[in-house]
């Protein structure tokens, strides 16, 4: 066989390469683990980057896609190329995950110019170009797949320091036959009274010390509104993040009524639907900043992010309490993963 594609869906939130892997993979049964989950948020000090709780473990947990990771000396001990172990793979249904340097990857902005190592996503091949079907956010950010040749893929792989084994590990992933998910709307409530009280997340490992929820994006509003960055670039990446919150958040608002989880309130689905679009303005408004670098653009930015903090408040807040009334009268949770 030649050419070889396996199956994706165009992801609903693609903000990190993990998180468009999973939703490149997932299945439409494995959605009530996904509103169960992708609520509390995190900023990572050591990365700057704000994600979604247990972002380093979400793929190897999602209980609908099997993950199973070769260290680099035992790829070594195969005596295959990457590209063989990438055809093989393919061929028996894996998808891979794998760190790359982007210095090697011709669709990245880095592609000969600078050492940017980060994750790729490869879910295919063809023999005939020579080249690998991969996935990442190359395009300013977005998601997109391209090709990539297999040479320039076996330099950014065997070139990446071997300083941290989650650089050089060869990541398998395939969907999973057999699994059940259901929707544990004592984890949601849960989840989200962390997220509006900021409430820590313990880690059975903490290798950074991380800020929680809503208090966390006071450092978003401080990095906006600091007088020593004016003119300065905005980092588009927090923006789109919260807008994929807000997004994934109304598509969990709708499910819950159409689910018959909560009690049906247009007014409360109108809230969240009118949420994630402010967040997709906002996220739009920093886009346009940075072209024009507008001191009165990040002035609005400012007050927009400040405004959709506090209705964000009220809606969460409402929707808690339909949550936990449903509960009061005796709705059953579940067992949700």
């Amino acid at each position: 066989m030649t050419t070889k594609v396996l199956e994706t869906r165009e992801p609903l939130i693609s903000a990190y390469t993990s998180y468009g892997s999973i939703f490149s993979l997932m299945e439409d049964r494995l959605w009530p683990w996904v509103y169960n989950n992708f609520i509390q948020i995190r900023f990572a000090p050591n990365w700057r980057i704000y994600t979604f709780d247990h972002h380093p473990i979400l793929l190897k947990n999602c209980p609908g896609i099997a993950f199973h990771s070769l260290p680099q000396e035992m790829v070594v001990q195969t005596g295959k190329t990457l590209k063989q172990i990438i055809i093989d793979a393919i061929d028996m249904g894996y998808y891979l995950y794998i760190f790359v340097d982007r210095y090697y990857i011709p669709q990245s902005d880095s592609y000969q110019k600078e050492q940017h190592i980060h994750e790729l996503f490869i879910f295919g091949y063809d023999l005939e170009r020579d080249v690998a079907f991969v996935a990442d956010n190359l395009q300013n950010g977005k998601f997109v797949q391209t090709s990539c040749p297999f040479v320039e893929l076996e330099k950014g792989y065997w070139t990446i320091p071997a300083d941290f084994d989650f650089w050089t590990e060869v990541r398998f992933l395939k969907r999973k036959a057999d699994y059940e998910c259901k929707l544990n709307l004592e984890n949601i409530a849960a989840s989200i009274e962390s997220y509006l009280h900021s409430r820590k997340t313990f880690d059975l490992v903490e290798e950074q010390e991380c800020e929680f929820g809503l208090e966390s994006l006071d450092r978003l509003l401080d990095y906006v509104g600091n007088p020593e960055l004016a003119g300065h670039y905005l980092d588009i990446r927090p923006f789109h993040f919260l807008y994929e919150h807000k997004l994934l958040m109304a598509t969990r608002t709708k499910y819950l009524m159409e689910q018959e989880r909560v009690a049906f309130d247009q007014s409360l689905l109108g809230q969240s639907i009118n949420l994630e679009k402010q967040y997709m303005y906002l996220r739009n408004l920093v886009l346009k900043y940075n072209v024009k670098r507008d001191q009165a653009l990040r002035d609005s930015i400012y007050q927009k992010l400040e405004n959709n903090l506090g209705e964000e408040r009220q809606f969460l807040s409402a929707l808690l309490r339909h949550i936990q009334s449903n509960e009061a009268e005796g709705v059953v949770a579940g067992n949700g993963l």
